[in-house]
């Protein structure tokens, strides 16, 4: 017995050292990721949100409307953009003359994303820690930041990080309600108990579909177990829920009306059986460069999960936990099926971290197996208790490895991406700094490319909310037709789909470039060349923003 009670007072203070250890690793993580958004780069749908940003609030609500997510996030950073412009004012950070253009407003926003896992962590510090020790604590401030997919979420300029704040304090608040313990249960109108799940639900349903999806699923689960174990407590819940409801009426209009037009949206792909694994690998696999390795990692780390899951079945706040994910996957695939494809596996992002918080939970019982129920000396640690912590060890010795190689992937992609960003910085620089008198027009084969050019070229701000007002470098799409979400965002791209009408704006006197993506932009300037109308193409550099490679050509009369 003493045997037993020395190995669990080490274990103690051995799961105290490395739950600090993991805090302090979250907290340089979190660091990191704020230097990290010190760089201007952003991709086509950062750009979406950015617009959206830098609107007027009633103006932004307006569009949101017509879009296909709430707008609660837009409304957050614009807020934080002006809020950190008048912080840097006052620290004498220069923005320029315009306050919403140049390249603060993207910072601004990228570090508007740090802020709700930054809330997280100190979720993980007190509360997490308080009920579940200092090691599940530390293990959950690592996974919410590091874990597969998680990272990139910290500097991006989306909904992501925010909604996975929402959705996990609410889970992390309705705890309480699940209490077994008949001395300590809710009974009555315990407003106070109520209020955080309640304000939580209803920020992540403004926020995203798919988190409105995470927090009925949440409180249907809290409905159905009262009903079984707490009635005492169903009134409470019942008016939380339908305070949501009511609270979020005002938007259920929009919420149909935009439902066609995102059923209209083929670039979702459909779902089949196959698509369960690929909900597993993009949960689970680590981002280890040597495929195999990671794809046996992903199936190790799986059926650890599922064995910490079998065995801690009865847990129910375990499965509350998992009410998010699992909510979203099952309402993806039902209007997937019934609809058209509206599931992609980054919408599972909301649930995610409440998702590793489950696990971690389910292992850390595992972890401390030994010792329970000892109340003789005879009490030893039988083969079983063995296999279990065994099977808790192995698991988050697995999401400390996940975490350290995911954040390390993390890291380099970003820093080779800002590095790259130095010299295509000087590119759009040169053509903002154009002092010959000729008019500058970009040429684009790719979408996106056209639309982040538009941004980048005009010195990165709000080109569309000039009314009336033809921008300074004008950008064309060519060979295709920009898409009804492109052309209601951006309207100032236009689109040419001929040899000809190229032709046409160098002989404007125009400065004209090709900003060719993908293979394809050698045929195209092939078909330039030999077209009635000949132009030659001079190729000026290769050039890296965010994630889109493309060369840069002058064009000119051949």
């Amino acid at each position: 017995m003493n045997n037993l009670n020395n190995l669990n007072n080490k274990w103690g203070i051995a799961q105290r050292v490395i739950g600090i250890i993991l805090y302090l690793v979250s907290a340089g993580m979190l660091v990191f990721s704020t230097y990290l958004c010190f760089s201007p780069d952003i991709w086509y749908d950062e750009l979406y949100s950015i617009q959206f940003a830098l609107k007027s609030v009633s103006e932004m609500v307006k569009l949101t409307a017509a879009d296909v997510h709430p707008p609660l996030y837009y409304v957050i950073v614009h807020y934080l953009i002006r809020g950190f412009g008048y912080i840097g004012g006052a620290l004498g950070v220069t923005i320029g003359t315009d306050t919403l253009a140049g390249n603060m407003p993207v910072i601004y926003a990228k570090m508007a994303s740090v802020i709700p896992l930054v809330i997280l962590f100190i979720y993980a510090v007190t509360i997490i820690r308080k009920r579940y020790g200092t090691l599940i604590g530390g293990l959950f401030s690592c996974a919410m930041i590091a874990m597969p997919q998680m990272a990139d979420y910290s500097v991006e300029i989306r909904m992501y990080s925010w909604v996975m704040l929402f959705v996990t304090a609410m889970c992390i608040h309705a705890e309480p309600f699940l209490e077994n313990d008949k001395d300590k249960q809710i009974r009555g109108l315990k407003w106070s108990k109520a209020f955080p799940v309640f304000i939580y639900g209803l920020l992540a349903c403004y926020t995203q579909y798919y988190a409105a999806v995470a927090v009925a699923f949440v409180y249907l689960f809290l409905i159905v177990w009262s009903v079984r174990k707490n009635i005492y407590q169903l009134g409470i819940l019942l008016i939380s829920a339908n305070f949501t409801a009511v609270a979020y009426f005002p938007w259920i209009g929009v919420v149909l009306s935009q439902a066609k037009s995102v059923s209209s949206n083929y670039w979702i792909q459909p779902l089949s059986l196959r698509s369960f694994g690929g909900i597993i690998k993009y949960l689970m696999k680590p981002g280890f460069f040597n495929e195999k390795l990671a794809t046996i990692l992903a199936v190790v780390i799986f059926i650890l999960v599922a064995f910490a899951v079998v065995i801690n079945i009865r847990d129910a706040y375990m499965w509350l936990c998992f009410m998010p994910v699992i909510g979203i996957i099952a309402f993806g695939f039902a209007a997937s099926i019934l609809l058209r494809p509206v599931f992609t596996y980054r919408y599972m992002i909301p649930g995610m971290a409440a998702l590793w918080l489950g696990v971690l939970i389910a292992s850390g019982r595992l972890l401390n197996v030994f010792g329970k129920d000892a109340g003789t000396e005879e009490k030893k640690a039988k083969p079983f208790e063995k296999a279990l912590f065994a099977g808790g060890l192995l698991l988050t010795s697995l999401v400390i490895v996940f975490c350290i190689r995911d954040y390390w992937a993390f890291r380099g992609n970003e820093l080779y991406k800002r590095v790259n960003m130095v010299e295509t910085e000087k590119f759009w620089n040169s053509i903002n700094a154009e002092t010959t008198g000729k008019k500058t027009i970009l040429v684009c084969n790719f979408d996106q490319v056209s639309a982040i050019s538009l941004y980048y070229a005009n010195g990165m701000r709000d080109v569309v909310g000039e009314q009336g007002e033809e921008p300074p470098v004008m950008v064309y799409l060519y060979g295709a037709m920009t898409d009804e979400v492109l052309a209601n965002t951006f309207p100032g791209i236009l689109s040419v789909t001929e040899p000809w009408e190229v032709w046409e704006l160098v002989d404007s006197g125009s400065r004209v470039l090709f900003l060719g993506s993908f293979n394809s932009r050698e045929d195209i300037i092939k078909e330039w060349e030999e077209s009635p109308r000949p132009l030659s193409s001079e190729n000026k550099g290769s050039y890296l923003l965010e994630r889109y490679w493309f060369d840069v050509f002058e064009v000119t009369k051949k």
